[in-house]
């Protein structure tokens, strides 16, 4: 589902919510960034660092076909937090150099070595928006508008 002008509609992929174009610039900026943390950090690595949930895309940094012993190594490091902020440091700036539209793609840490990428408008997106505060002021400010209050 996507969220365009007060309407969900039906989108199924990320690639189908950002166009090809952008969803290829996005997967060999993710390569990319995969590349350089695996040259800078100690980590374990297994395969399959790209899979996706709807329209959401989910980049494992250590790999998703990894024991569970190399995963308890990874969880147990102190600065697996930095890491993990390191790779969407470097994804961002890619972003950029790459003129990805920023705009479009939300990135948030996971659990364990996961980054979630998704579009601006889904689901979630939606739920985080509906949870902060500004959408309860914008939400107010716009009723009392309404009423003749302001």
């Amino acid at each position: 589902m996507k969220y365009r002008e007060d309407k969900m509609t039906n989108c199924n992929t990320l690639r189908d919510n950002l166009g090809v174009p952008l969803y290829r610039k996005l997967i060999f900026s993710i390569l990319r960034s995969q590349s350089e943390i695996s040259r800078n950090f100690d980590i374990p690595l297994g395969g399959s660092f790209i899979s996706f949930a709807g329209d959401t895309l989910i980049w494992n940094l250590i790999g998703s076909n990894i024991d569970s012993d190399e995963i308890s190594k990874f969880e147990s490091r102190a600065d697996k937090d930095d890491i993990k902020k390191y790779a969407v440091k470097n994804l961002r700036r890619s972003q950029m150099l790459n003129n990805l539209d920023l705009k479009k793609i939300n990135i948030e840490l996971g659990d364990e070595a996961i980054i979630e990428i998704y579009p601006e408008g889904n689901l979630r997106a939606l739920r985080k928006e509906v949870n902060s505060k500004s959408f309860f002021s914008k939400l107010l400010f716009k009723l009392k508008s309404l009423l003749g209050l302001v």
